[in-house]
């Protein structure tokens, strides 16, 4: 039992996968497990990326797994446990596919995750009166909500939920995801933060235009404290998540089992002009290139490293290949990880599509409009050309960046840049 073992993280960059951020980790991830140098996400943000990481497949519309998909919980034989712990990996959006028992919204002894009142908030957002009433919001935001609050379960609680299910054994298939790294940057889940952090309602303002995506909104002190946040909360996760990582290694079903390590995203700190994961901007390294781990059974190819391209969609290939499984289905374009083929690695924005392979990458966006570096194959270009591009919408139902990327394209069109 638990023979397949997903341990998702989110917004984690693959510069970040180091000895000052993942120390604890890193020592038994370097030693037990196979590295893929240069693993590649299906998207800037979670809704792009994680139809690759559970079926293999791009993203469908409003960030949707297809239909015609079939999900690791649906292609892996038995009981399965799955922890969504993210506001997008959700039912309706196809993330409970195949899974016996899965949590979109978990919580661990009552603490963590989304607190009483924002659950009572979000209820009451449902009914048409209340959500459009001024008054409601002004009480809510004045008086109920707490500055710069967790949404999700913090790492030590995430632990917990996962070692639980795998101590009963009767899965053969889990899931959790960590969303340590993710904004906000919380001084409150942080190892060795910055010195003089400033207050929570100040920290609510710097996520607030951080979240707005400009990197000009913020004070190079600022942008330093960010980015120091952000890794002090990577430690945060490495703390936790290294405690299970130990914790497996002791267990009985350990070398038997194909344990998967992977970040959804990547994340922006002022390059190209960019902050958080932006959901319109050109799929630069930063937003895409993400750390990823595979323990094989019997520790097969234990501590080496591997640097050909490859994409978050094989590791559905990977899993159909190591189970010996027909149930599984994975997408024509997906290879097992360990095999050096030549991959065509798409990764996706509301405006973007960009093809990563071997010798060069290419971009194609939404008005039509074409760049290439270095050198991609034809059936690549082809490749991305036939995949639908994606429009992820917020709560509010906005397909964030498309409108405001048809403005640039008619200003550009105009002489303008």
């Amino acid at each position: 039992m638990n023979s397949v073992i997903l341990l998702t993280v989110d917004s984690l960059r693959a510069d970040r996968a180091t000895p000052d951020c993942l120390s604890e980790s890193l020592n038994i991830l370097e030693k037990d497990y196979t590295k893929f140098e240069n693993a590649y996400s299906y998207g800037v943000a979670t809704p792009f990326a994680f139809p690759g990481i559970i079926a293999g497949t791009h993203p469908e519309g409003n960030g949707k797994i297809p239909t015609d998909a079939t999900t690791l919980a649906e292609g892996i034989p038995g009981e399965s446990t799955g922890y969504g712990n993210n506001g997008y990996l959700r039912e309706d959006r196809g993330y409970a596919q195949g899974f016996t028992y899965f949590d979109e919204n978990p919580s661990i002894d009552g603490k963590g995750g989304i607190s009483f009142v924002d659950r009572v908030a979000r209820r009451l957002q449902k009914i048409t009166v209340v959500r459009e009433s001024m008054i409601a919001k002004t009480v809510y935001n004045r008086y109920l909500r707490d500055p710069l609050p967790l949404s999700s379960v913090p790492a030590d609680g995430m632990t917990k939920l996962v070692k639980n299910a795998l101590e009963g054994e009767s899965n053969e298939f889990i899931w959790g995801h960590w969303m340590d790294p993710h904004l906000p940057y919380h001084p409150e889940t942080a190892i060795d933060p910055p010195e003089d952090v400033p207050s929570l309602e100040e920290l609510e303002d710097i996520r607030d235009r951080i979240s707005a995506a400009d990197a000009s909104a913020l004070t190079e002190s600022e942008l330093r404290l960010s980015r120091e946040l952000y890794d002090a909360n990577v430690r945060y996760y490495d703390r936790y998540f290294s405690n299970l990582l130990s914790w497996m290694k002791k267990q009985h079903w350990y070398d038997d089992a194909l344990i998967v390590v992977v970040s959804d995203h990547g994340e922006y700190f002022g390059e190209h002009g960019q902050l958080f994961h932006t959901w319109d901007i050109d799929p630069y390294d930063e937003a895409v290139h993400t750390p990823l781990w595979v323990k094989y059974p019997g520790q097969e190819d234990a501590g080496d490293v591997f640097n050909h391209v490859v994409g978050h969609g094989d590791i559905i290939a990977t899993v159909a290949d190591v189970l010996e499984t027909h149930s599984l289905d994975p997408p024509e374009h997906t290879t097992p990880l360990s095999e050096e083929s030549g991959r065509h690695v798409v990764s996706v924005s509301n405006t973007v599509k960009r093809l990563k392979e071997n010798d060069g990458v290419y971009l194609i966006r939404r008005d039509g409009s074409e760049d290439e570096y270095g050198e991609v194959s034809e059936d690549g270009k082809d490749f991305a050309k036939k995949l639908n591009s994606p429009e992820c919408r917020n709560s509010k139902g906005d397909a964030i960046g498309i409108e405001e990327a048809e403005r640039r394209r008619r200003l550009e069109n105009l002489g303008y840049r």
